[in-house]
């Protein structure tokens, strides 16, 4: 018996799903074939041999390329610097799932890695169906992801116009990603749960530290504005802190240098200088906020 293709496991996994997928352009209802996602008014959109869809009605410029997207796949797999993080989304997502179907969307899923290592870890705890699809509009991202891992469903699409019915999902994973919440609240279920991932003002900030000559201005950095937004849209919301330090190896340290935007404006000699330095310890610090759609 041959192999599956990338394209035909993808196929595989999109079939379930098809009826609440949704055309982003009229948004009638999209069929599965063995090559192409194909609407009712005969709007096509091409399955990738990799196995994603573009869903794109529009090009984009994203600030994001290829090193980056796999500097954040390395730093994500091969080290710990998100793993109580993981750790900490995946008991959430298994508390509210129990032993029953559930059905998850990253909006902003990058290359995908954060939902890869939750999609993994769920399968290995829950006796339900794992139903995980990961959306982002950097085809770059998406491409990765699809590159590295054949599970879960991924779509280049925009948060803004998510390529899906109403209450299709059970969760929404936000993680260090712009949100979109009347999108959000409208694929949720209702009493779905939105987990949100931001962070706080000691994330990084031996960078911080560092990209301003020594001093600690870490009060000047906060996401409060982001956190207040999340309770403006949602009832009841649980917000839990964490916070941790990883000790990163030379090469794990060289991730995350590419790919956070802090770095993004200094000079070769000063990220040789920060190498130098023997600054290896790492603070994390974020916000995870869980909001319910009580909507009906």
């Amino acid at each position: 018996m041959s192999k599956l293709s990338k394209r035909e496991k993808s196929i595989r996994l999109m079939k379930p799903i098809e009826t609440n997928l949704t055309c982003p352009i009229c948004q009638s209802t999209v069929r599965v074939s063995e090559t192409q996602l194909t609407c009712e008014k005969k709007h096509a959109f091409d399955i990738a041999r990799q196995g994603y869809v573009n869903l794109l009605t529009h090009t984009t410029k994203a600030n994001y390329d290829k090193d980056l997207f796999l500097s954040r796949n390395k730093l994500i797999t091969g080290s710990d610097f998100f793993t109580p993080l993981h750790q900490q989304l995946s008991e959430l997502i298994m508390k509210f799932a129990g032993s029953h179907h559930v059905s998850i969307l990253d909006a902003g899923t990058g290359e995908g890695s954060h939902l890869h290592i939750i999609h993994n870890r769920l399968k290995e705890d829950l006796s339900g169906e794992i139903v995980s699809v990961g959306v982002d509009i950097a085809k770059e991202g998406i491409l990765n992801a699809a590159k590295h891992y054949e599970s879960p469903i991924w779509f280049v699409a925009d948060i803004v116009n998510i390529p899906f019915k109403e209450k299709s999902f059970h969760i929404v994973l936000n993680i260090l990603s712009p949100a979109n919440y009347d999108e959000f609240t409208r694929v949720l279920k209702h009493d779905g749960m939105i987990i949100k991932v931001v962070p706080q003002k000691n994330y990084l900030k031996q960078l911080r530290k560092f990209n301003d000559g020594g001093s600690d201005n870490n009060r000047d950095y906060t996401n409060e504005r982001i956190v207040h937004l999340f309770y403006d849209h949602f009832n009841n919301v649980k917000q839990i802190k964490l916070q941790y330090d990883v000790v990163l190896n030379e090469e794990n340290l060289r991730m995350l240098l590419q790919m956070t935007p802090l770095t993004w404006n200094w000079s070769k000699e000063k990220i040789h200088q920060f190498k130098k330095s023997e600054i290896r310890s790492i603070t994390v610090d974020f916000d995870i906020l869980i909001g319910f759609n009580t909507n009906n």
